[in-house]
């Protein structure tokens, strides 16, 4: 999408897509939604097909929800811009079921829900070792 900015002389969208990139990096693996293999039904046809289904993380911002649900469906409009490459990807539907994944340790407060981090004691505050760095959103 980077260069789909850059391409289309999109300086704010270009910015966008970098800073995501710098979010995703700072965030890591450990810091991703927890997905469940599930099987969807395809709106387009009522078949049944294999999925996955993501996981409300409770430790996690809910500003990352709107925006990985954005990146997932940016997936589909790169899909009309440059037409569908490689095997169809795996629909993915949230759903409110809660994980029980453990949040990373070393991320930034701001990456945290302020509901969860209200909720935790201080050992526990201590042993998240959040990051001393500030981290707008």
């Amino acid at each position: 999408m980077i260069e789909v900015c850059q391409d289309c002389g999109d300086k704010e969208g270009k910015a966008f897509w970098e800073w995501v990139l710098v979010v995703l990096d700072r965030g890591g693996h450990e810091f991703m939604s927890d997905e469940e293999d599930a099987t969807v039904i395809d709106e387009r046809n009522a078949k049944a097909r294999p999925g996955k289904q993501i996981l409300t993380l409770p430790w996690q911002d809910p500003y990352f929800v709107k925006l990985f649900t954005f990146i997932d469906v940016t997936t589909g409009i790169e899909d009309m811009i440059f037409g569908p490459r490689g095997p169809t990807p795996l629909r993915r539907i949230r759903v409110d079921e809660v994980s029980t994944k453990d949040p990373p340790s070393k991320l930034p407060k701001t990456f945290f829900s302020e509901e969860y981090l209200s909720r935790l004691s201080q050992p526990q505050k201590h042993a998240l070792k959040i990051a001393k760095e500030d981290f707008p959103l």
